[in-house]
């Protein structure tokens, strides 16, 4: 056996807990670098002297240029040695948030929020495969759960800690720290992560085939819907805030609340994503509804604003790692395509979301967005609904 296959976890081995924690903090620091421009917004409208809808779009630049380069990276990359290439990509975040550091301009900002697009876009077709080959087949749902954690840590410390931070020393100031922890995990990751090789590329693989498969597609338009509902809202989250009496400098704790349970979302996913997925993922979108009316029914009231907005995360909470466990899955000849193609029809939903919840907003107003998001998720729910393909109640244990 050599030391890649040894690195391979096997049936009742033990959890290879540190390995894990390396990738879900690097997701962490990936997701967090995505989304704080959000808790922002009016911070960086300001010194960059654009409108807030404007700087919605570097969120929206970001997710399409992951959903343009996802799959064609990753088809490039599937034979390169996975810790190398994961190494890579954390050096484009090193390199993206120590440019937006330096930004003057907005055209700067633009530049460096696009390499950090290339980076996120094999980020998200790898490390769900990383983590995969970390554990044997029956735990891939858990260690994909608590690998996503990373994306509960993010909107729970690094968006909120960020936002605040922005708004006491100034936004640049929060990319300056993130290039810091992109550098600082790349040297963990460099030490701790094992060496694992690449997939060998055959006709069996070949994302013609892959786009077949009936349970890969149910995944991948049910993310991309559900993506494009939330992203319609939460881009604008700052502002959708602000609207109802609470100060800036308050968004911050309020994203705080979000990410916090958001974690208790993800613990549900992580218990039932090898046992009962589609009864997980059906309550987690039916949260969502609700979520969405309720932002809707108290838009006036501040208390009642941020009490919708905590079970809001814990509705996102529940959905990443269900749907890219069920892409991986869907994929078990090629997984880097399926996560890759999860990756595409996720960051379409965010980029899609943040372009016409911008667009809403000029046009209608801010009030316009939770009908036109609520719209959306239940086309959404829809899918889920029909999907037992991609969305089965229940998965052997034997893969």
């Amino acid at each position: 056996m050599t030391a890649s296959e040894a690195a391979v976890g096997t049936r009742g081995g033990p959890w290879p807990f540190g390995k894990l924690a390396v990738l879900a903090a690097a997701l962490a620091m990936t997701v967090t670098t995505e989304m704080v421009p959000m808790g922002l917004l009016p911070l960086m409208s300001r010194d960059l002297d654009t409108s807030e809808s404007t700087v919605g779009l570097l969120v929206t630049a970001y997710a399409l240029v992951v959903a343009v380069t996802a799959i064609p990276l990753t088809r490039f990359t599937t034979t390169w040695e996975r810790r190398t290439l994961f190494l890579w990509i954390l050096a484009a975040f090193v390199l993206s948030n120590l440019l937006m550091a330096l930004a003057q301009e907005y055209w700067m900002a633009a530049t460096a929020r696009l390499i950090g697009g290339v980076g996120h876009a094999l980020f998200f077709s790898v490390v769900g495969v990383f983590a995969s080959r970390l554990v044997s087949p029956d735990r891939v749902g858990r260690a994909v759960a608590l690998v996503w954690a990373g994306s509960s840590i993010s909107f729970t410390l690094g968006v909120p800690l960020g936002t605040a931070l922005g708004a006491s020393l100034g936004w640049r100031a929060t990319f300056a720290v993130l290039a810091g922890l992109s550098l600082i995990l790349l040297v963990v990751a460099a030490l701790l992560l094992p060496a694992l090789p690449g997939s060998a590329r055959t006709e069996a693989t070949s994302l013609r085939r892959m786009l077949r498969l009936p349970a890969l597609r149910t995944v991948v338009a049910a993310i991309g819907l559900l993506m494009l509902g939330q992203y319609i809202l939460y881009t604008y989250v700052s502002p959708l805030l602000i609207r109802t009496g609470l100060s800036e400098s308050a968004v911050g704790p309020v994203l705080f609340g979000y990410g916090a349970a958001g974690v208790l979302g993800m613990w549900v996913s992580g218990v039932l994503s090898d046992r009962r997925p589609r009864a997980a993922l059906l309550g987690g979108v039916g949260l969502l509804v609700l979520v969405i009316v309720g932002l809707m029914v108290v838009a006036d009231s501040a208390p009642a604003t941020v009490v919708v907005v905590v079970f809001w995360g814990i509705a996102f909470g529940v959905m990443p790692g269900l749907f890219q466990a069920g892409a991986l899955r869907a994929t078990p000849q090629s997984p880097d395509t399926g996560a890759a193609l999860y990756n595409v029809s996720f960051n379409i939903g965010i980029g899609g979301g943040a372009l016409i919840g911008g667009q809403a907003m000029d046009a209608f107003g801010i009030d316009s967005l939770p009908p036109i998001a609520l719209a959306v998720v239940l086309f959404g729910l829809v899918v889920v609904l029909r999907g037992r393909a991609g969305f089965p109640s229940r998965i052997s244990t034997d893969l």
